[in-house]
């Protein structure tokens, strides 16, 4: 959808680069290890886009989790243009990730509480932007994915699909480098489902940003331009990566 508004939330153009290098994590549950990643080296930057597939339990959101910084590795390394995750404070990398990484999730997460336009907002405002430019920003990326006649709707005044066209503009905001989805179609009917896709891939071409998408769906792996197959932790395949 073609917005009205200039563009106050112009993505990053400089280059991007995530690196792992022979990263695994393991998780102790119930006093037994489970190792979920086991060595994977890869790199994925801006001008990615790609699909993690696998069957359930083959490490594919562990995978992302790790690359988006939302988890350090056990064992191994993963950086961010060269800086060292592992080596860096919590805090530290919360801001590097708030600054170059959108993120959304199967479950929306938004706040009940909060319309469309202030959950949009919010990453903004924790980042210490001015009222204005978040709101300005919030307001055009709501255009863009088609909801300029929400902002002040809540969620529970939404449907599935507009909730997550609200997380898609939220994972915006901060004009991130690359955009993480983890099974964001998974609890959509078939033609939302599609529409939600299609989002997607406008929003990479439009900001001219990286996708890296865990979905089990073979259809929407198939309309990216590479795949990523995970089995048991390992990375088994890898087609067309740039």
């Amino acid at each position: 959808m073609q917005s009205t508004r200039d563009n106050p939330a112009e993505t990053k153009v400089d280059s991007f680069k995530i690196s792992m290098q022979e990263a695994s994590k393991v998780y102790e549950i119930h006093g037994h290890k489970v190792t979920a990643v086991r060595g994977v080296s890869l790199t994925v930057t801006n001008r990615t886009c790609t699909a993690i597939v696998g069957k359930s339990g083959s490490g594919k959101s562990t995978l992302l989790h790790l690359l988006s910084s939302l988890e350090k590795p056990s064992t191994g390394k993963v950086s961010f243009n060269g800086k060292n995750l592992t080596e860096m404070s919590d805090s530290e990398i919360a801001k590097i990730r708030g600054q170059r990484v959108g993120i959304v999730f199967q479950m929306n997460n938004l706040l009940p509480e909060f319309s469309a336009l202030e959950n949009v907002q919010m990453p903004g405002l924790i980042a210490g932007l001015s009222k204005k430019e978040v709101s300005d920003r919030a307001g055009f990326l709501l255009d863009k994915v088609g909801l300029g006649h929400r902002v002040n709707h809540r969620p529970s005044e939404m449907s599935g699909g507009e909730q997550q066209r609200v997380a898609v503009a939220r994972a915006m905001v901060m004009r991130p480098s690359i955009l993480f989805a983890d099974e964001p179609t998974g609890n959509l009917d078939e033609r939302t489902s599609l529409e939600v896709q299609n989002l997607f891939f406008s929003i990479v071409e439009a900001f001219k940003i990286g996708l890296v998408m865990v979905t089990h769906d073979s259809d929407l792996a198939a309309r990216l331009p590479s795949q990523i197959r995970m089995e048991d932790g390992r990375i088994v395949n890898s087609d067309g990566m740039v």
